[in-house]
């Protein structure tokens, strides 16, 4: 499920609203939103959430909003398959919404008004209908169905990942760039949970060089993981510049 979450609260003497994104499934999603009925262009063009992100995606002073407020929204759900759905929709935001439908959020210790933007009900996305079985996925890696001192994983995991596309799919034609990117983070997430998980001492990522945007996305995420000890992209005999060394604490 990923969940728009609202927040009204009152900084510097004015009243503001708060939207973010929150997404509780397994799943990664990429989403754009902009909201109608507001003073200004509050527009999101692209945003990234990986499973269990909380992103704060616009502040708007409450003195902005001339009309119903109301939220336009596109979502597409992936894997390292590619493409797994995608929806979009319009939410109409109420103001007496803001007495009578609030809800605590634990992550944000206050109260905020929830949208579902996508759910999962019995095996199925509410918005792209999609079937799915936890029983017979086995793209996740999970502890539940992996077990920790299997040491045949251990011997048999390969220290180092080509995250180019034509490596993770079978037909890069077919994947437009954002998508591409999309798929390319999401294996590199799952690489790295396996790798902190089976305790190598370090992991090589190879993301090419081009305008360095998966580098510093690479780079960026390594950093925030506590495990992570450094994260260095030398010259390399045989990747040249195009891979970033993740060493572990």
């Amino acid at each position: 499920m990923i969940n728009l979450l609202i927040e009204r609260e009152e900084a510097s003497a004015q009243i503001q609203l708060t939207f973010y994104l929150h997404n509780v499934s397994a799943y990664s999603f990429s989403c754009t939103m902009h909201l109608e009925g507001v003073e200004g262009d509050f527009r999101l063009r692209e945003r990234f959430l990986k499973s269990g992100e909380l992103a704060k995606v616009f502040v708007v002073p409450a003195h902005f909003v001339k009309d119903h407020l109301r939220v336009n929204y596109s979502i597409t759900r992936f894997s390292t398959m590619g493409l797994e759905g995608s929806s979009n929709g319009k939410i109409k935001v109420k103001a007496r919404d803001f007495l009578r439908k609030k809800v605590f959020i634990d992550e944000l210790n206050t109260s905020c008004l929830k949208y579902p933007l996508w759910e999962e009900k019995k095996g199925k996305g509410r918005a792209g209908k999609l079937d799915y079985n936890p029983k017979s996925d086995t793209s996740r890696d999970s502890l539940e169905f992996v077990n920790i001192y299997d040491t045949k994983e251990l011997v048999e995991f390969d220290t180092t990942i080509d995250l180019h596309i034509e490596k993770l799919v079978d037909d890069p034609s077919k994947v437009d760039a954002n998508t591409a990117f999309l798929i390319q983070m999401k294996a590199f997430q799952q690489f790295m949970d396996k790798a902190i998980r089976l305790g190598v001492d370090k992991v090589y990522v190879i993301h090419g060089l081009g305008k360095g945007k998966l580098r510093n996305r690479v780079r960026g995420y390594a950093e925030d993981l506590d495990v992570v000890a450094e994260v260095k992209n030398e010259w390399d005999p045989r990747f040249g510049y195009g891979a970033s060394e993740i060493r572990f604490k």
